[in-house]
């Protein structure tokens, strides 16, 4: 593609995915963000597109942030001001009031972020454009490669890719650095250094500054090889999630889900497809980050071999304060929390596996005349199943209409034979429940809070059953029972 800056014109290779990624905002109303810090990647970055989206440079917006951690910092934000006054493009600038005393580089991707989403949550803005370029990607394949990364790890930094509530485009990511160093030197542009990037401190800076350039010289080429590679990977990973998505997206399916989740015999035979079924079930849990590498490939490889072999007996690995099950038995992936961890869980009719692993299920069922009588008579185990009126779901039995919680302190409710509410402490006792089990009890109550059930106590006086013969069902049964 075909530039000029001021005078100076010159051919640039650009994503053009990522350009198409900032159009469509414009053409649906939304704005542009520029990430620019006035660095020479960011500064082309801006220069370029104050061009090729002249027509919509009144949805451009230029975020800078200024961490307040290096002695030029206030000299490079007045940069980015000045360059922007002179484009005309206007600019959100924000900084950090409390400096990191560690200077890590997780701590500043993480304040940036949070400006970037206030920004963009502020001022209606749909994608934000990056300047990683050909080389930043080289030094993250090293990085990472350094770290046992997988597939999906290795294809980034993507041209467009998603963070939470943040959407990133990099136009530049197949440009070389001495590429951009070249266009703004001979367009008459001088830009921003951060001293820092030439500390041999970070982990990257080492890539950059000690591995990276050895490469170059001892293989001509490799960060255009490490760019072939990475369009290869990219074509392989789109190949095996064209597969492996639906089989796991049916996965998830699974009632209780993201809690638990139960996997196929097309994944279980294929450890690729275990991996990414895992990766997704800790992703909808928020524990992706709980798991160490070597953790997830020795639970891959255990689960595998469980089906392979037609393994019994449950897996678990630990993910944080929670531990996560392969049951063998359905073939399903679920949480289970360490000791004494709370849990609430809102539910309705149907299904849910709850954090012990035992599956609760609430049904609306007509009962026969025997088992009717037989609930009159006071035969049934309250430990595993309750039967209420229909009107203890509060007219709510439409959608989550339940909460299954960890017992409090306080909780009270009168069971069936109880004339008024006792503390729950007090109804265990008198039930003679081991003083070890009560730490595992929970309650159930409907959407106004009331306690319905507290097994093994009775269910609630207040919602015995009357004479319809329509009635709610919550039963309790291990996952392994089929």
């Amino acid at each position: 593609m075909d530039f000029s800056i001021g005078k100076y014109s010159f051919s640039a290779k650009l994503r053009q995915d990522a350009l198409d990624e900032a159009r469509r905002c414009f053409e649906s109303g939304k704005r542009v963000g520029i990430g620019c810090s006035g660095g020479a990647d960011s500064l082309l970055l801006l220069l370029i597109c104050s061009e090729v989206f002249a027509d919509h440079i009144d949805k451009l917006l230029v975020l800078h942030f200024n961490h307040k951690a290096r002695p030029s910092a206030d000299a490079d934000e007045k940069y980015v001001r000045g360059v922007c006054l002179k484009l005309g493009v206007s600019a959100i600038f924000g900084s950090a009031d409390n400096p990191p005393k560690k200077k890590t580089e997780a701590e500043f991707r993480a304040m940036r972020l949070k400006f970037f989403e206030e920004a963009c949550a502020r001022e209606n803005i749909a994608v934000i454009l990056q300047a990683h370029h050909a080389d930043d990607a080289a030094e993250s394949v090293l990085m990472r490669l350094s770290r046992g990364a997988g597939l999906d790890g290795l294809r980034a930094p993507f041209p467009i890719s998603q963070a939470g509530a943040l959407r990133f485009a990099r136009p530049l990511l197949d440009m070389r650095k001495s590429e951009i160093i070249s266009i703004l030197k001979s367009a008459g542009y001088s830009w921003c250094e951060d001293e820092t990037n030439f500390e041999d401190c970070h982990f990257r800076n080492k890539m950059r500054l000690r591995v990276l350039p050895v490469l170059e010289k001892v293989a001509k080429g490799f960060v255009g090889g490490v760019r072939r590679s990475q369009m290869l990977l990219c074509e392989d990973a789109q190949a095996i999630n064209s597969v492996a998505e639906p089989l796991i997206g049916a996965c998830c399916q699974t009632p209780g889900f993201p809690r638990s989740m139960r996997l196929s015999g097309d994944i279980l035979a294929r450890r690729a497809f275990i991996r990414r079924a895992l990766m997704r079930f800790l992703a909808s849990n928020g524990l992706s980050e709980k798991m160490r590498a070597s953790a997830v490939d020795k639970f891959v490889e255990s689960v595998y071999g469980s089906y392979s072999s037609n393994g019994k007996k449950p897996l678990k690995v630990s993910a944080g304060e929670n531990i996560i099950v392969y049951s063998p038995q359905d073939f399903s992936l679920y949480i289970s929390p360490s000791s004494n961890a709370c849990f609430s869980l809102k539910t309705g009719l149907g299904e849910v596996i709850l954090p012990s692993g035992l599956v609760f299920a609430a049904r609306r069922i007509n009962l026969e005349p025997g088992q009717k009588r037989l609930l009159l008579e006071g035969k049934n185990d309250d430990s595993t199943r309750a039967v209420l009126d229909l009107s203890a779901a509060a007219g709510c039995l439409d959608g989550d209409f339940l909460e299954i919680r960890t017992r409090r302190d306080g909780d009270a409710y009168a069971p069936i034979g109880s004339s008024s509410p006792k503390r729950l402490k007090a109804l265990l006792s008198g039930k003679k429940v081991p003083v070890v089990q009560r730490k595992s009890i929970f309650v159930v109550c409907n959407c106004n809070g009331e306690i319905l059930w507290a097994p093994p106590i009775g269910p609630a006086s207040k919602y015995k059953i009357a004479d319809s013969t329509e009635v709610l069902e919550l039963t309790l049964k291990n996952k392994d029972i089929q």
